[in-house]
């Protein structure tokens, strides 16, 4: 087992109800095992008032931070990383839930193999008051790549196929505990992602080791109606940072060409899907960036986009393993 290891819980908050977060934090503070724990809470210079919450956790290793001027999302998590200590971290979303014997778990997993760099798991949705809820998965979900073992390590460039050709696999911030020294040598969340700040830097991270993946479901994922993922996909920033991603990374390994193609049909997909939904409700501006994302990367042959298809109509992944 790794000696005298140190968690850190990193939640960046900005004005969220006191309810999620005080769930969030007990959710970590129930966690057990051979390891030290704190809670780090950075808010971002928001009209809230937590001085409440702060005296009720004030036996136990709570700190609440607050930023002198707004930092913006990515700013934040990486304030809130930087006040931390631990030698292992996850950045929790202020209404996400643990379960409990997640950190014994990951702790196990980066203790047996001294080369992985991040440690992702499986998640349940909730709702508002908690309870389960039946999610359809769509065909590039993790929990569609990921379903017969329980364990698997990832090498860096397989993780950046499985991201460039399904979206985030590895898991959101929530779900992905990482060494702080991957967190130090790749330089945190960049600001320019908007969205996909998380997939950016864990692929980056995974330059100083493997990505673990856990199949079991050790996160409680709330889902409501604001959700940040809603408001970045209304105003494009998907659409954005997907065609980003794929700037960044696609050359970094020695994909062929097929594999290639294989990205750019995702990309094309996936901005077409923005673009249709953006119409539905209206949002000419952020249509017109998906039809034209989708337009520059329509590269890849029609036996390419048939193979793609196929997999949406059958809801069975190619990559599944």
């Amino acid at each position: 087992m790794m000696a005298d290891v140190k968690v850190s819980v990193c939640i960046p908050v900005y004005d969220v109800p006191v309810r999620y977060l005080r769930e969030a934090i007990d959710s970590a503070l129930r966690q057990e095992g051979p390891f030290t724990l704190e809670v780090v809470v950075s808010d971002d210079a928001s009209p809230a008032d937590y001085s409440a919450l702060e005296r009720e956790y004030e036996n136990d290793p709570v700190t609440l931070y607050r930023n002198d001027r707004n930092l913006g999302m990515a700013g934040n998590w990486n304030a809130t990383v930087r006040r931390s200590s631990g030698d292992l971290v996850l950045v929790l979303g202020h209404d996400d839930v643990l379960v409990e014997g997640m950190f014994a778990a990951y702790v196990a997993v980066f203790a047996e193999h001294a080369d992985v760099a991040l440690c992702s798991s499986g998640r349940l949705f909730i709702d508002d008051e908690g309870r389960p809820v039946d999610v359809r998965r769509a065909v590039n979900d993790r929990a569609k790549v990921f379903v017969d073992q329980e364990l698997y390590l990832l090498d860096r460039c397989e993780a950046i196929r499985l991201c460039l050709r399904n979206g985030n696999v590895i898991g959101e911030p929530s779900a992905v505990m990482f060494r702080r020294m991957a967190f130090d040598e790749s330089g945190g969340y960049d600001p320019e992602f908007e969205h996909a700040a998380d997939v950016h830097f864990n692929l980056r991270a995974a330059r100083h080791g493997r990505i673990a993946y856990l199949r079991e479901r050790f996160l409680h994922r709330r889902i409501h109606p604001e959700n940040l993922t809603k408001s970045n996909l209304a105003e494009g920033k998907l659409t954005i940072d997907r065609a980003r991603l794929f700037e960044t990374f696609a050359r970094e390994c020695p994909f062929d060409s097929q594999t290639l193609a294989t990205f750019r049909a995702h990309l094309v997909a996936r901005s077409t899907h923005d673009a249709l939904r953006a119409a539905r409700s209206g949002r000419w501006k952020t249509a017109t960036l998906g039809f034209r994302k989708a337009l520059f990367y329509t590269r890849p042959t029609p036996r390419v986009y048939y193979r793609y298809l196929r997999e949406i109509l059958n809801g069975v992944n190619a990559d599944a393993r």
